[in-house]
Parts: C-alpha cells; structure tokens; sequence
C-alpha cells in the first residue's frame, strides 16, 4: 500500500461519516442554482413583456452633473471669499443685527453634551386636564 492510498483512506474514513450532508447541501445548491436562474429568466420575460422599464430612462442628476455643480459652488464660494463680500457686516465693521444675536451666545463655550442643555420642565397643571 503506496502513502497516497493510505491518504485516501484517511479521508474517507475521516469524511465519511458525513457523507448524507454532502449529498444534501449539495442537491441543495443545485436546486437553488436552478431556482434562481428561473426567476431570473422569468423576471426578465415580464418585465420586457409588460414594458415596465419604460420608465427608467429618465434617471436623476448623474455623477458628473453632481460632481460640476460642486465645483461651481466652490468656485462661487472662492470668487465671493476672495472678492471680500461684506454684505453679512455694516458700515462700521459690526455685524448685522440678525448676526449679532445669534454671536452673543455661548453656545460652544463650557461643557459639551447632555449636561449642558436645559431640561424644561412642565407645570403639573397643565396634566389636570388628562
């Protein structure tokens, strides 16, 4: 007995045990495989059949329209930084009046998270009428 003989004895010997398995799993893909390649087929057949993918012509913005309408943006973006647009600022260099609220507040200022926000409570009055 050669040592290649003796190699496949030990797999057999090994795998046969689970013999039943394979032959499952193995049918199983094979019907699987069938299976899928049906309905795909049969999709197909329908969709060509009723026309429904008339409708997919028309698509969305694509991604080199995307891609140039970023690129405007950011040239707008440098043309207006770069031509000094003060129109957030008034005469004097003071911010406008809407800005200027909204720059009084310290919201970054301090601790971040759930302890610094404000947790309103309600009045019990306002459940009397439950």
């Amino acid at each position: 007995m050669s040592a290649f003989e003796a190699c496949l004895r030990y797999v057999y010997y090994v795998f046969y045990p689970f013999l039943t398995l394979y032959i499952y799993f193995g049918v199983a893909v094979i019907i699987g495989a069938l299976a899928g390649a049906l309905l795909h087929y049969i999709s197909g057949f329908f969709i060509t059949a009723f026309n429904f993918n008339a409708g997919t012509e028309e698509r969305g913005r694509t991604l080199a329209s995307y891609r140039a309408l970023q690129k405007e943006k950011l040239a707008r973006k440098a043309r207006l930084t770069v031509s000094g647009d003060q129109s957030s600022h008034k005469a004097g260099g003071m911010l406008r009046d809407d800005y200027s609220e909204w720059s009084k507040h310290d919201k970054g200022l301090g601790v971040k998270g759930l302890l610094s926000t404000t947790i309103l409570e309600e009045d019990d009055s306002s459940e009397a009428g439950f």
